[in-house]
């Protein structure tokens, strides 16, 4: 959970923050419950057949596994249920012998928290129940304690910890701003807290708040390319181009939808084009044309990628959340703020290559 919001609040904060307001900017964060147990299951259940093996003994004879989490919305609760896979031995004449072992549901009720500084997100249990194969509710007093002393903690850790993430948005994100810039990203970073939680029939949506200075010098204009860094730029992108093309045929047509797959194919050769466009002069008369390319992309890709969460393995749905979550929030903002240094725009894209083009060069010189 924290890995989640932290990387979906670092895509926040690179997207254009303002200068007018002066109680800060209030924006909501959407997690789907498919991808949200999608992500659970990529960053805690990383054993066998998606499980997690919350306890066990120092012979193994004993343990307690919870496996292929299920989320959906409750009486205003998080409802997740697990597979669990209860074994409780001992040995005898060198041999682990079962006692009790017993394969079923166990259904929890959490209620999304945040705590008195709205600096943590927290999802304690509520209510825990747990099912035989067949459905009926089971009063096991043995395993009752063992939930209680192993999976209902280790389900209630999964919190954000604002305080605690601070420093790790602000030094991913540093390098990717203009120097100028990375004073504000630690001040806004520094106000950052949680305002509300809700959970709907969708997913949750969370609130959070940063505030920012009401008076913001602008940033100079960035120039085109010249034709070396357009050059040194080219080679980049091929080598991105071709990752990018690998990860999606790689995803179909297992793994993605055939739409989907399609619509990122387009996109990526779109992107090639939109974005040579702006990093070259263009009329300023004419439409931007890496917003015009962005705003069209998007457009097309947001129902698909947000229905997408079955199709998306693990590991790569974390991605996928954030990416959705955090562009969400970027056209929500744009119309009406100013950015920290980058933005949607050709003259975003020409800053960002620029910091890029000097991170390559950076590292071919350790070479």
């Amino acid at each position: 959970m924290k890995k989640i919001l932290m990387i979906t609040l670092a895509c926040l904060t690179l997207s254009p923050v303002g200068n007018v307001f002066a109680k800060g900017v209030d924006l909501p964060i959407r997690l789907t419950y498919p991808l949200l147990a999608k992500t659970l299951i990529g960053l805690f259940y990383t054993g066998d057949d998606r499980s997690a093996e919350l306890w066990h003994d120092p012979k193994h004879c004993s343990y307690l596994r919870l496996s292929n989490p299920r989320i959906s919305q409750q009486d205003g609760q998080l409802r997740m249920l697990n597979n669990v896979n209860a074994h409780i031995g001992a040995f005898f004449s060198g041999q682990c012998v079962a006692l009790m072992q017993w394969h079923g549901t166990l259904e929890t009720l959490q209620q999304p928290t945040l705590s008195r500084d709205r600096l943590v997100l927290s999802l304690p249990v509520t209510r825990a129940i747990t099912y035989d194969q067949q459905g009926h509710a089971l009063n096991i007093d043995q395993l009752e304690a063992l939930l209680d002393r192993q999976a209902k903690p280790w389900l209630a850790q999964m919190q954000v910890d604002l305080s605690q993430a601070r420093g790790g948005i602000a030094k991913t994100l540093a390098p990717y701003l203009p120097p100028e810039r990375v004073p504000v990203l630690s001040n806004a970073l520094d106000t950052l807290v949680f305002t509300k939680v809700e959970t709907n029939s969708s997913g949750v949506v969370i609130g959070v708040n940063f505030k920012v200075p009401k008076t913001l010098a602008a940033l100079t204009p960035e120039p085109p390319l010249t034709g070396s860094e357009l050059a040194r730029w080219q080679t980049l992108w091929d080598k991105w181009h071709e990752s990018y093309l690998q990860a999606i045929n790689h995803g179909a047509p297992d793994r993605l939808s055939p739409a989907l797959h399609s619509a990122l194919i387009n996109q990526l050769a779109r992107a090639q084009i939109a974005f040579q466009a702006g990093l070259n002069p263009y009329n300023p008369s004419q439409a931007d044309p890496v917003r015009a390319f962005f705003n069209d992309a998007w457009q097309q890709l947001s129902p698909l990628l947000g229905s997408a969460a079955d199709g998306l393995p693990e590991l790569d749905s974390l991605h996928a959340l954030s990416f959705i979550a955090a562009t969400d929030l970027l056209y929500a903002l744009e119309s009406r703020i100013a950015p920290f240094g980058l933005s949607v725009s050709s003259d975003g894209l020409r800053r960002l290559a620029r910091t890029l083009l000097a991170k390559d060069q950076h590292a071919a010189a350790k070479l």
